[in-house]
C-alpha cells in the first residue's frame, strides 16, 4: 500500500464525496439544482444536528465496526495516517489523484486474510423493514450502490492498488444485522463518475445546471497539450489504476463497435475519463486525440489483412 499524501488542490477548493450522486438522485426536486444552490452558497444546507436518522448512523458507527469485527472475526486496517480533518472531526481520506475533486471517506478499510485484496467497508443504520428480502431492501441497496462505487474507484488510485470490493455493514434497529457485499463494475463507476462531473463544471464555473443531466458539456478551458500512453505494456504503467481502468474502457470500444447504444455509452465514458490537460491520451490500438475544436476523437489501429 503506498504511503497517505497531502490533500491535493482543487480550483475553488470544491470537492464533491461519494454521497453526491445519491443526494442529487434521492431529491424530491431537481436534485442536481438543488444541490448546485448549496454549493455554490446560494442556500443554506440543511440542519441535519436534529435529524435523528442521521445522528444514529453517525453515534453508532464506532459500535457497527465493533460489531462487524466480532462477526465476522475480521479486524479492520490502522488507517489513522490515512486520516485527515475532515467537517468536524478525522477520516479515513482516499482522494483520486488524477480528479482530485472526487474526495471519499469509507468509514473502515481491511485486507482479505486470504487474498489480501483490499475491501472497504462503510455502517449505516437503518429501519428493521429494510431487512428482509424484496423492495424495500432493493431500494437501500440502491441507495448506497453509487458510494461504495466512487468509494472504490477513488481508493483505486489513492491506494495504488485495485480495489474490487466493498462491503455495507448493517444495523436494522435493534435487531438485525447483515454484510451486504458490493463489487467494482467499472463501467458504471465511469457513468456515475461523467454526472459528477458534469455537476462539480457547474459549481466550478459558476452555471447553473440543466432540468437533466446534459449528455456532453463544455470543459474549462485549459492548454490541451498532454500526451498521455496507458498501454500496460509499457513498464511505467506497471500496476497503473489508470492503465488499468483504460484497458477496460477500450476491450468495451472494441467489443461494443456491433451495438451502437451500447458503444454511444461507452464512448461517452472514455471521453469522461480523459484529462482536460490531454491532447493524445490511449495506447497503442485506441487513442482519443482532441481536435482543432476540442472534440474528443478515437483512432483506432486497423489490424493489418494479409492476402494471399
Amino acid at each position: 500500500m503506498l504511503g497517505p499524501f497531502e490533500r491535493i488542490d482543487t480550483p475553488k477548493g470544491f470537492t464533491v464525496g461519494a454521497t453526491k450522486y445519491a443526494a442529487i438522485h434521492y431529491h424530491k426536486d431537481n436534485g442536481m439544482y438543488q444541490e448546485w444552490l448549496i454549493d455554490t452558497g446560494r442556500q443554506e444546507p440543511e440542519d441535519l444536528t436534529n435529524k435523528l436518522a442521521v445522528q444514529l448512523g453517525s453515534y453508532t458507527e464506532d459500535f457497527n465496526a465493533q460489531w462487524y469485527e466480532k462477526q465476522t472475526g475480521i479486524e479492520f486496517a490502522d488507517m489513522t495516517q490515512w486520516k485527515k480533518i475532515w467537517r468536524d472531526k478525522p477520516e479515513i481520506e482516499l482522494q483520486h489523484r488524477e480528479h482530485p475533486w472526487l474526495n471519499t471517506h469509507p468509514d473502515r478499510v481491511y485486507a482479505d486474510p486470504t487474498t489480501a485484496e483490499i475491501v472497504l467497508v462503510d455502517c449505516k443504520h437503518t429501519n428493521i423493514n429494510n431487512y428482509s428480502g424484496g423492495y424495500n431492501r432493493n431500494s437501500f441497496i440502491e441507495r448506497y450502490e453509487p458510494q461504495m462505487q466512487m468509494q472504490m474507484f477513488a481508493a483505486s488510485s489513492a491506494l495504488g492498488v485495485e480495489v474490487k470490493r466493498s462491503e455495507l455493514s448493517v444495523i436494522y434497529g435493534n435487531s438485525k444485522w447483515d454484510k451486504i457485499e458490493i463489487e467494482s463494475q467499472p463501467l458504471r463507476q465511469m457513468e456515475i463518475f461523467k454526472e459528477l462531473q458534469q455537476y462539480v463544471h457547474f459549481v466550478i464555473n459558476d452555471i447553473e445546471p440543466p432540468h437533466i443531466t446534459i449528455e456532453e458539456i463544455t470543459k474549462q478551458k485549459v492548454a490541451a497539450i498532454d500526451i498521455l500512453d496507458w498501454d500496460e505494456s509499457n513498464e511505467e504503467n506497471f500496476g497503473s489504476n489508470t492503465a488499468i481502468e483504460w484497458s477496460v474502457l477500450r476491450e468495451a470500444y472494441l467489443k461494443t463497435k456491433v451495438d451502437h447504444t451500447a458503444h454511444e455509452i461507452v464512448k461517452k465514458n472514455a471521453k469522461a475519463f480523459m484529462p482536460e490537460t490531454a491532447q493524445r491520451a490511449g495506447c497503442a490500438n485506441l487513442w482519443m486525440e482532441r481536435n482543432r475544436a476540442g472534440h474528443i476523437m478515437f483512432k483506432e489501429k486497423k489490424a493489418k489483412v494479409r492476402h494471399g
